[in-house]
């Protein structure tokens, strides 16, 4: 997708852009670990004046979706499950 555009001239609009899509055509855990890895690298290249902005300052995150975690009812069932496979 970026073979011919310098990184330097993409606007945060532009890498705003390209989070949102990734999280569409792929899912918003790619899109958020391509934030993550992004945002990282840019500010190490900032950290060593490598570049004078980051233009990830002004991105977005993608939210994650929730997820529900129901340890109790798990926990419940595997003892249902054990005390059924007991004879007494």
């Amino acid at each position: 997708m970026f073979e011919d555009i310098r990184y330097l001239k993409l606007s945060p609009f532009d890498w705003q852009e390209f989070i949102l899509n990734t999280a569409n055509e792929k899912t918003p855990y790619i899109a958020h670990s391509c934030f993550r890895f992004l945002r990282a690298s840019f500010n190490y290249a900032l950290k060593y004046k490598i570049i004078s902005e980051n233009p990830f300052e002004n991105v977005e995150d993608i939210t994650l979706p929730k997820v529900k975690h129901n340890h109790f009812e798990l926990a419940a069932e595997l003892k249902c499950k054990i005390c059924t496979q007991r004879t007494f």
